[in-house]
C-alpha cells in the first residue's frame, strides 16, 4: 500500500511538472524560481497605400528575447528586448535603419490556472525607438514620409486580460488589451491603443502545439483599424525545449489619410525553461 501511494504521488508530480512546462500554452508562466526564455526572429513586409500621395513599402527583420522569472507558481516578472532592421521606400526614396531597440518590463499573474477555466492579467511599461510600421503592427515613431509619426522615443504602459476554458480537445481563449502613451510631447503620439483577439490552442500527444487567433487593433492617434490572423505551430524536442514557426497576415487594414494597409510576417521561435 505504501509503495502504491508513493507511485501515485510520483505520477501526480510528473503530471503537474509536465503541465507546468507546457511552454506554448497561452496561459503559461514559469514555476517559482524558474526562468523561461523565448527567442524570436521574424521577417515581415508591409505596404501602406496612401491614396492621395502614393505607396509606402517597408521590410523589416526583428530579433527579440523574452525572459520571465517565476515569483510564485502563478506570478512572474517579465522583460523583453528587441532590435528591428528596417528598409523603407516612398516616392523613389529608400531609407534604412539598423538600430531600432525596444524594451519592456512587466508582470503576469494567473488568477485562475488550476481548473479548466483560465484567467490571466498582465501589465508592463515599455519604450520603443522603432522608426516604422513595425513587427507588432503599430505606428510608434516616424515612418519614411508616411502620414504617421512620433518624435523621439515612444513610451507607454499597457495592460491585458486573457481568459480561456480547457475543453479537453482544445482550449478556446480571448484577450483584450489597452496601451496608453506616457511622457510624450504635446504634439507626439498621445492617444490610446486598443486590441482584442479570439483563438484556440491545442497540444497533441505532448509533442505538437497548435495556436491560432484572429486579432483586431485600433490606434486612436492615427485612426488605424487592423484585422490580422495569426498562427503558430510548435514542436517539443523535450518538455523544456520547443521550436516553432509562426506567421501573421493582415486580412484588412485602414488608417487616416485614406490609407490601406497590407502585410505579412513569418518567423521562428525557440522556447526553454530552467
Amino acid at each position: 500500500m505504501f509503495k502504491k501511494t508513493l507511485l501515485l504521488l510520483g505520477v501526480m508530480s510528473f503530471a503537474s511538472s509536465a503541465m507546468a512546462m507546457e511552454l506554448t500554452n497561452p496561459f503559461y508562466v514559469p514555476a517559482k524560481g524558474q526562468v523561461a526564455s523565448t527567442t524570436s526572429y521574424n521577417y515581415g513586409k508591409e505596404s501602406l497605400n496612401i491614396r492621395d500621395t502614393g505607396i509606402a513599402k517597408g521590410y523589416f527583420q526583428t530579433l527579440k528575447e523574452d525572459l520571465s522569472f517565476g515569483l510564485t507558481d502563478n506570478w512572474s516578472l517579465d522583460g523583453s528586448i528587441s532590435n528591428t532592421w528596417t528598409k523603407e521606400t516612398f516616392r523613389s526614396q529608400t531609407d534604412r535603419d539598423d538600430m531600432n531597440v525596444d524594451w519592456k518590463i512587466g508582470t503576469t499573474y494567473n488568477v485562475l490556472s488550476d481548473s479548466k477555466a483560465k484567467l490571466q492579467v498582465s501589465a508592463a511599461y515599455g519604450q520603443s525607438d522603432l522608426s516604422s510600421f513595425g513587427p507588432d503592427r503599430s505606428y510608434k515613431a516616424n515612418g519614411a514620409g508616411t502620414p504617421f509619426g512620433n518624435d523621439g522615443t515612444y513610451k507607454y504602459v499597457q495592460g491585458q486580460v486573457k481568459g480561456g476554458y480547457d475543453l479537453g480537445m482544445l482550449m478556446p481563449y480571448a484577450a483584450a488589451n489597452i496601451e496608453a502613451p506616457v511622457f510624450q510631447s504635446s504634439d507626439g503620439n498621445n492617444q490610446l491603443k486598443y486590441g482584442a483577439e479570439a483563438g484556440a490552442y491545442k497540444l497533441i500527444c505532448n509533442k505538437l502545439s497548435l495556436d491560432g487567433n484572429l486579432r483586431y487593433d485600433y490606434d486612436k492617434e492615427y485612426k488605424v483599424n487592423l484585422y490580422t490572423v495569426n498562427a503558430e505551430v510548435g514542436y517539443y524536442f523535450t518538455p523544456k525545449w520547443v521550436g516553432s514557426v509562426y506567421g501573421s497576415y493582415v486580412l484588412d487594414g485602414n488608417a487616416k489619410e485614406r490609407t490601406d494597409i497590407h502585410g505579412n510576417i513569418i518567423g521562428l521561435r525557440l522556447r526553454t525553461a530552467f
